[in-house]
């Protein structure tokens, strides 16, 4: 869909810009022909019908139904971009303004102001020579002691953030998790790397507070509650196999 993003009277001269500081204007102006005149005369704050005056200036507005993963619980919701295209499936980090709708009574939609591809953050990663030199200092196992000597050591760090109760197996299942490369490169083809992991263990042994405790730590992850799913909803449609 594409609006004005400059428009003026012809008589009067007076010009009413859409600019970013007035963004959320753009979705005044979704709509037919007619009902954009309409709304350009009421931000020019005229009703009369004097000619308007609109040119080859034109905002390219999309709208994207997005999840948004900053939160434990991912919450939809809409996002508007002008002049700019989102791939779909993809995962952005996002910087946009919340507002109400001015068409849609009780809808806060989200404009968006930035957004950069996730993946193409992970392909212009590098590390400077000083941060590896910071990292190899931090995790190389000392001579003279064992690897796990190492890990029994930064268990016992663990406690200080997860809590005294921590369960020795449980954390270090989860700190694979976290640990484990996102992709592997091999015979010259990329292929996925990271861990899928299953916990199955009595309650009140620090699955989810170990979880939780490491997202938080590491800005990484969100939790998805299933206590409410059902049987036939986690398994969809997958098929009994005979002997499986």
């Amino acid at each position: 869909m594409s609006v004005p993003r400059e428009f003026s009277m012809d008589i009067t001269g007076e010009t009413y810009k859409i600019d970013h500081e007035n963004i959320e204007d753009n979705l005044l102006l979704i709509g037919n022909r007619s009902h954009q005149e309409k709304m350009m005369r009421f931000l020019l704050d005229t009703k009369a019908r004097h000619k308007l005056n609109y040119g080859d200036k034109l905002n390219m507005i999309n709208c994207y139904d997005i999840y948004d993963y900053a939160e434990a619980n991912p919450q939809s919701a809409t996002l508007y971009t002008i002049n700019k295209t989102l791939k779909t499936g993809f995962k952005y980090n996002i910087t946009y303004k919340a507002v109400p709708h001015p068409l849609e009574k009780n809808q806060i939609v989200f404009l968006l102001l930035s957004a950069h591809n996730i993946e193409d953050e992970l392909e212009e990663f590098y590390l400077q020579p000083e941060e590896k030199i910071t990292l190899k200092d931090a995790f190389a196992v000392p001579e003279g002691k064992t690897v796990e000597a190492k890990m029994l050591e930064y268990y016992e760090y663990a406690k200080n953030y997860i809590g005294e109760y921590i369960n020795k197996e449980v954390y270090f299942t989860t700190e694979l998790l976290f640990h484990s490369l996102l992709e592997i490169t091999y015979n010259n083809e990329i292929i996925r790397g990271c861990l899928d992991i299953l916990m199955v263990g009595s309650t009140r042994t620090g699955k989810s507070e170990t979880s939780k405790k490491l997202i938080g730590l590491y800005e990484k992850g969100s939790i998805l509650s299933l206590k409410n799913s059902t049987e036939k909803g986690l398994i969809g449609g997958s098929m009994q196999m005979t002997g499986g």
